[in-house]
Protein backbone atom coordinates (compact mmCIF):
# COMPACT_ATOMS: atom_id res chain seq x y z
CA UNK A 1 0.00 0.00 0.00
CA UNK A 2 1.32 3.38 -1.05
CA UNK A 3 0.45 6.69 1.16
CA UNK A 4 -0.20 9.78 0.17
CA UNK A 5 1.39 12.70 1.62
CA UNK A 6 0.06 15.87 1.76
CA UNK A 7 1.66 18.97 1.60
CA UNK A 8 1.57 21.95 3.67
CA UNK A 9 0.56 24.40 1.64
CA UNK A 10 2.55 27.87 2.17
CA UNK A 11 0.27 30.65 3.47
CA UNK A 12 1.33 32.67 0.46
CA UNK A 13 -0.65 30.37 -2.29
CA UNK A 14 -3.71 30.23 -0.28
CA UNK A 15 -5.82 31.95 -2.59
CA UNK A 16 -6.81 33.90 0.47
CA UNK A 17 -3.76 35.18 1.74
CA UNK A 18 -3.58 39.12 1.69
CA UNK A 19 0.41 39.88 2.16
CA UNK A 20 0.42 42.85 4.45
CA UNK A 21 3.87 44.43 2.06
CA UNK A 22 2.23 44.73 -0.67
CA UNK A 23 -1.14 45.96 0.84
CA UNK A 24 0.74 48.43 2.70
CA UNK A 25 2.57 49.49 -0.86
CA UNK A 26 -0.22 49.54 -2.54
CA UNK A 27 -1.87 52.27 0.25
CA UNK A 28 1.75 53.86 -0.60
CA UNK A 29 0.65 54.33 -4.18
CA UNK A 30 -2.59 55.56 -3.68
CA UNK A 31 -1.76 57.96 -1.10
CA UNK A 32 0.13 59.62 -3.86
CA UNK A 33 -2.77 59.65 -6.42
CA UNK A 34 -4.88 60.82 -3.75
CA UNK A 35 -2.30 63.92 -2.75
CA UNK A 36 -1.63 64.38 -6.47
CA UNK A 37 -5.29 65.04 -7.24
CA UNK A 38 -5.44 67.08 -4.06
CA UNK A 39 -2.64 69.68 -5.67
CA UNK A 40 -4.71 69.38 -9.64
CA UNK A 41 -7.81 69.90 -7.68
CA UNK A 42 -9.16 66.59 -9.10
CA UNK A 43 -11.44 64.06 -7.74
CA UNK A 44 -9.83 61.62 -5.62
CA UNK A 45 -8.57 58.51 -7.01
CA UNK A 46 -11.33 55.46 -6.40
CA UNK A 47 -9.95 52.61 -4.28
CA UNK A 48 -7.40 50.55 -6.05
CA UNK A 49 -8.76 46.92 -6.97
CA UNK A 50 -6.02 45.24 -4.98
CA UNK A 51 -6.84 46.91 -1.99
CA UNK A 52 -10.37 46.31 -2.70
CA UNK A 53 -9.93 42.65 -3.34
CA UNK A 54 -7.94 42.31 0.22
CA UNK A 55 -11.07 44.15 2.46
CA UNK A 56 -12.99 41.15 0.79
CA UNK A 57 -10.57 38.57 1.54
CA UNK A 58 -9.53 39.74 5.03
CA UNK A 59 -13.53 40.30 5.76
CA UNK A 60 -14.87 36.67 4.39
CA UNK A 61 -11.70 35.04 5.94
CA UNK A 62 -12.38 37.00 9.13
CA UNK A 63 -16.11 35.28 9.47
CA UNK A 64 -14.74 31.81 9.25
CA UNK A 65 -13.16 32.59 12.96
CA UNK A 66 -15.08 29.88 15.95
CA UNK A 67 -16.20 33.11 17.21
CA UNK A 68 -18.42 34.19 14.38
CA UNK A 69 -19.01 31.15 12.08
CA UNK A 70 -21.79 30.00 13.51
CA UNK A 71 -24.19 32.83 13.33
CA UNK A 72 -26.78 32.41 10.90
CA UNK A 73 -25.96 36.01 10.03
CA UNK A 74 -22.38 35.65 8.92
CA UNK A 75 -23.17 37.05 5.70
CA UNK A 76 -24.80 40.23 6.89
CA UNK A 77 -21.80 40.73 9.48
CA UNK A 78 -18.85 40.12 6.26
CA UNK A 79 -21.53 43.18 4.40
CA UNK A 80 -21.33 45.36 7.32
CA UNK A 81 -17.47 45.29 8.21
CA UNK A 82 -16.81 45.96 4.11
CA UNK A 83 -19.03 48.62 3.90
CA UNK A 84 -17.23 49.68 7.16
CA UNK A 85 -14.13 48.68 5.33
CA UNK A 86 -14.60 51.09 2.29
CA UNK A 87 -15.68 54.01 4.12
CA UNK A 88 -12.91 54.17 6.13
CA UNK A 89 -10.43 52.66 3.70
CA UNK A 90 -8.52 56.38 2.77
CA UNK A 91 -7.72 56.96 6.90
CA UNK A 92 -4.99 54.58 6.98
CA UNK A 93 -1.60 56.78 7.77
CA UNK A 94 0.71 55.23 5.97
CA UNK A 95 3.06 57.53 8.19
CA UNK A 96 1.70 56.19 11.55
CA UNK A 97 2.27 52.81 10.33
CA UNK A 98 2.97 49.38 8.12
CA UNK A 99 0.10 46.90 9.15
CA UNK A 100 -2.85 47.98 6.84
CA UNK A 101 -3.91 44.22 7.28
CA UNK A 102 -4.83 44.86 11.08
CA UNK A 103 -6.02 48.02 10.27
CA UNK A 104 -8.93 46.47 8.00
CA UNK A 105 -9.38 43.65 10.18
CA UNK A 106 -9.73 45.70 13.60
CA UNK A 107 -12.87 47.50 11.46
CA UNK A 108 -13.87 44.68 10.51
CA UNK A 109 -14.12 42.61 13.79
CA UNK A 110 -16.29 46.01 15.29
CA UNK A 111 -17.91 45.63 12.75
CA UNK A 112 -19.10 41.81 13.51
CA UNK A 113 -19.57 43.14 17.27
CA UNK A 114 -21.49 45.52 16.45
CA UNK A 115 -23.92 43.47 13.80
CA UNK A 116 -23.65 40.96 16.93
CA UNK A 117 -25.28 43.08 19.22
CA UNK A 118 -28.01 44.17 16.73
CA UNK A 119 -29.12 40.99 16.30
CA UNK A 120 -29.47 40.29 20.22
CA UNK A 121 -31.83 43.00 20.21
CA UNK A 122 -33.64 42.27 17.07
CA UNK A 123 -34.03 38.42 18.89
CA UNK A 124 -35.07 40.20 22.21
CA UNK A 125 -37.83 41.41 20.62
CA UNK A 126 -39.13 38.79 18.51
CA UNK A 127 -38.64 36.98 21.70
CA UNK A 128 -41.05 39.75 23.61
CA UNK A 129 -43.26 39.65 20.49
CA UNK A 130 -43.89 35.48 20.85
CA UNK A 131 -44.31 35.73 24.66
CA UNK A 132 -46.37 38.94 24.84
CA UNK A 133 -48.76 37.83 21.98
CA UNK A 134 -52.09 36.66 22.25
CA UNK A 135 -51.51 33.49 20.31
CA UNK A 136 -55.47 32.06 21.21
CA UNK A 137 -56.39 34.60 19.33
CA UNK A 138 -54.75 33.97 16.18
CA UNK A 139 -56.35 30.67 15.11
CA UNK A 140 -59.87 30.43 14.87
CA UNK A 141 -61.53 27.61 15.62
CA UNK A 142 -65.05 26.24 14.85
CA UNK A 143 -67.07 23.78 17.15
CA UNK A 144 -66.73 20.73 15.02
CA UNK A 145 -62.74 21.05 15.03
CA UNK A 146 -62.35 18.28 17.99
CA UNK A 147 -58.33 17.95 16.78
CA UNK A 148 -57.81 21.15 16.02
CA UNK A 149 -58.15 22.57 19.02
CA UNK A 150 -55.68 19.93 20.96
CA UNK A 151 -52.94 21.32 17.86
CA UNK A 152 -53.71 24.24 18.72
CA UNK A 153 -53.27 24.13 22.18
CA UNK A 154 -49.85 21.96 21.24
CA UNK A 155 -48.48 24.72 18.76
CA UNK A 156 -49.10 27.35 21.33
CA UNK A 157 -47.32 25.58 23.90
CA UNK A 158 -44.39 25.06 21.77
CA UNK A 159 -43.97 28.57 20.58
CA UNK A 160 -43.73 29.45 23.94
CA UNK A 161 -41.09 26.81 25.55
CA UNK A 162 -39.47 26.87 22.38
CA UNK A 163 -38.51 31.03 22.64
CA UNK A 164 -34.24 30.80 22.91
CA UNK A 165 -34.46 34.41 23.83
CA UNK A 166 -33.97 35.58 27.40
CA UNK A 167 -36.63 38.06 27.65
CA UNK A 168 -36.65 38.44 31.45
CA UNK A 169 -33.75 41.07 30.66
CA UNK A 170 -33.58 43.30 28.00
CA UNK A 171 -30.12 44.29 26.22
CA UNK A 172 -30.01 47.60 27.52
CA UNK A 173 -30.60 46.52 31.39
CA UNK A 174 -27.83 44.07 31.15
CA UNK A 175 -25.46 47.08 29.75
CA UNK A 176 -27.11 48.66 33.11
CA UNK A 177 -25.96 45.60 35.52
CA UNK A 178 -22.64 45.85 34.51
CA UNK A 179 -22.19 48.57 37.20
CA UNK A 180 -22.08 47.06 41.19
CA UNK A 181 -25.37 47.23 42.70
CA UNK A 182 -26.69 48.12 45.93
CA UNK A 183 -28.17 44.61 47.49
CA UNK A 184 -31.66 45.20 49.40
CA UNK A 185 -29.98 45.27 52.72
CA UNK A 186 -27.40 48.06 51.77
CA UNK A 187 -28.55 51.43 52.28
CA UNK A 188 -26.91 54.53 51.16
CA UNK A 189 -26.41 55.38 55.34
CA UNK A 190 -24.15 51.74 55.56
CA UNK A 191 -21.64 53.49 52.98
CA UNK A 192 -21.59 57.01 55.13
CA UNK A 193 -19.02 57.49 58.34
CA UNK A 194 -21.19 57.15 61.30
CA UNK A 195 -20.61 60.22 63.54
CA UNK A 196 -19.97 60.12 67.16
Amino acid sequence: MEETVTKKISPKLKPNYVCNADLYQAYVEWNKKIDEAKELGKDEPPIPNYIAESIMKICHRLSFRPNFINYSYREDMVGDALENCIKTAKNFNIAKSENPFSFITTIAFNAFLRRIEAEKKQSYVKGKMIEDMPLDELMDVQDHDDDIVSYHNQFIEFLRENNYTDTTISPSEKKRRKSPQLHEEDNLESFMPKEE
